[in-house]
């Protein structure tokens, strides 16, 4: 996690061989794990700057990764890392000058540090090598196909989901109209099994929706981090956000307005990627489905 350098050499195959991947989420889970019992143990300091270093090193690991596997795994992990330190800012014995060393080193992340436009670049070339080479099979207007959807794809994460017109399976499909085999058919089945008649254009769509839940959640940590400097006792939290650069600066991606109070429960949330506001609603079993995104900011004991 100290290092100052990532790089992922994986070559640009699809059936390359990967790191075991399984292994570096489990010991990244174990790191948060053992970073937060360092903290509770009265270690704040020493168990806070180990999170931080964790969430550079993941945003590291996304401007430098090359495969979307990696990518999803690097950012799962910097979600973990950050619903850690929400939990150790809500502590009652969180010291308060710590709040400060939070904001301080977590800036405002760069879309190279959540999106996955490397990766996707990545994914499209390699998956665009396969297929049955013959006479019905034409292989250059069958990469394009491909070349078509990962550009369509990036250029949508690159853009905020509430302006998302969505990409459907009936816009991309390539065998159109009842004459659609006159025209490279083996090529075009073969981007349908890929991308049409499998899971894969639903697991696109939900890659890119994760790279906009890992923004919202990195930008409410930080709004958490100065509510707490910030509020004092009998203020009305709302109107301190009002005051905050950080919240007036901050749009949920998923709404397009600035993230939501509530007060009853005390939590920032987004709307999520259903886009809907379910009021702070959370199954923590469904993190990327219907849900809101919720960081709880517990700064007074309701009575």
């Amino acid at each position: 996690v100290k290092s100052e350098v990532f790089e992922d050499f994986t070559y640009p195959d699809y059936n390359a061989p990967v790191p075991y991947l399984l292994c570096l989420l489990q010991v990244g889970k174990v790191y948060i794990g053992s970073q937060m019992l360092d903290a509770m143990e009265g270690n704040w300091e020493q168990g806070v700057d180990g999170l931080l270093l964790h969430v550079s090193f993941m945003k590291k690991a996304v401007r430098g990764g090359r495969t979307l596997i990696l990518d999803l795994v690097t950012k799962a992990l910097m979600r973990q890392t950050l619903f850690g330190l929400n939990s150790l800012m809500n502590q009652p014995v969180f010291p308060k000058e710590l709040y400060a060393k939070i904001l301080r080193n977590l800036p405002p992340i760069e879309y190279e540090e959540y999106g996955s436009e490397r990766q996707l670049l990545f994914e499209g070339f390699s998956i665009s090598q396969g297929g049955e080479k013959h006479l019905l099979f034409q292989e250059n207007r069958t990469r394009q196909y491909f070349y078509d959807f990962f550009s369509r794809l990036i250029d949508s994460e690159k853009t905020a989901p509430y302006k998302w017109k969505l990409l459907s399976r009936d816009e991309l499909c390539v065998k159109k109209g009842i004459f659609w085999w006159l025209q490279n058919p083996a090529g075009k089945n073969y981007y349908a099994k890929r991308m049409e008649e499998q899971k894969n254009f639903k697991n696109f769509i939900t890659s890119i929706q994760k790279s906009h839940f890992t923004k919202a959640l990195y930008d409410m940590t930080r709004l958490s981090a100065e509510l707490h400097m910030q509020y004092r006792e009998g203020k009305e939290v709302a109107a301190v956000l009002e005051s905050l650069e950080t919240y007036r600066s901050s749009v949920d991606p998923f709404s397009g307005k600035p993230y939501t109070w509530n007060d009853k429960k005390q939590i920032l949330y987004s709307f999520g990627p259903d886009m809907v506001d379910d009021n702070g609603a959370v199954d923590y079993r469904k993190l990327h489905e219907d849900n809101d995104i919720a960081v709880p900011v517990i700064l007074y004991i309701a009575k």
